[in-house]
């Protein structure tokens, strides 16, 4: 029976929603993507979620599956109670009753969760021992985070720990967040403002394309890494002092493409971490690439549902 019953992952990003059908064992049976289309008109996250919702739900009937949970990931914190508290990227969903918006809709159990603690979970089944301390980065509009220490989720006294990305930092007189000067997004503002945009237009500007001008050996694209490198490693190097982990997995939407940068990034980290712990610790890419928050997602939806499924 437990190969029939799959739940539905979804990962609300400030660009795309991703999401799919995650069986029992973790085995992805369905994926897809679409834009999330914040602002346009006649356009809505809530309407869109609930119509992927009750489209995939259609796919898995279509391969003899049964939807059991809902497990949704949002760029934002979410309290005890599913009511998403802030969410810069998508402001229409702060202060949303979704989960409870999305079970009165299908009528199935719904649970919200931070993106980054849902993609980290995903990540540190495949990643980690047990008992490990580990940090989880996703880099996307913003810097999302997780923490495990001794292999247990840290999420603070009132459950808002692991807001990694709005860590506050002097840079050249001016204090950001970490994420204003280290995430994808900060990267490719910093780029297109380098580029003739009557040669380059914005929407030609993304993380593929700056990637293939670094390929390239394109002088701006070089010092537009080397620099977002350089914040990137400043916030890593930092948090790897303070928490000392086995190991650092970077995920997020540009996972697929750090790989690249990786051994830059690394000897970046390797000046500002204290020698002890540069030698203990592991700096690799997120093994599920951008399906980690969708897939964690599902993931946590499903523990939480174990119990009260009585399947397994």
């Amino acid at each position: 029976m437990n190969s029939k019953c799959v739940a539905l992952g979804i990962d609300v990003g400030g660009t795309s929603i991703k999401y799919g059908l995650i069986e029992f064992d973790g085995r992805e049976v369905y994926a897809l993507e679409r834009p999330t289309k914040i602002g346009e008109e006649d356009s809505s996250v809530r309407v869109t979620l609930v119509k992927i919702i009750e489209e995939t739900i259609a796919v898995a009937k279509a391969m003899g599956a049964i939807t059991c949970c809902i497990g949704v990931g949002v760029p934002g914190l979410v309290s005890n109670s599913n009511i998403i508290l802030t969410c810069d990227n998508i402001p229409e969903l702060i202060n949303l009753p979704l989960a409870d918006i999305v079970q009165n809709s299908v009528g199935l159990s719904t649970c919200i969760y931070n993106d980054a603690d849902a993609a980290a979970f995903s990540e540190f089944q495949v990643e980690c021992q047990q008992g490990d301390t580990a940090l989880f980065v996703s880099l996307g509009t913003g810097i999302g985070g997780a923490l495990y220490i001794h292999g247990q989720a840290f999420q603070g006294q009132f459950g808002m720990g692991g807001e990694l990305g709005v860590f506050p930092m002097s840079i050249n007189g001016k204090v950001q967040n970490w994420e204003d000067i280290a995430s994808t997004q900060a990267l490719l503002k910093h780029y297109r403002q380098r580029l003739d945009p009557n040669v380059y237009p914005d929407h030609l500007i993304d993380g593929h394309f700056l990637v293939e001008r670094y390929v390239a050996h394109d002088p701006i694209a070089i010092q537009c890494i080397n620099e977002f490198l350089h914040y990137l490693a400043l916030g890593l190097a930092g948090y790897i002092n303070v928490f000392n982990p086995a190991r650092v997995i970077i995920g997020g939407g540009f996972s697929t493409a750090i790989t690249t940068f990786m051994p830059a990034l690394i000897d970046h980290i390797k000046h500002y971490v204290i020698p002890q712990a540069f030698k203990s610790v592991e700096i690799i890419a997120a093994k599920s690439g951008n399906k980690a928050g969708f897939k964690g997602a599902a993931l946590l939806a499903l523990k939480h549902t174990r119990s009260a499924l009585s399947i397994l």
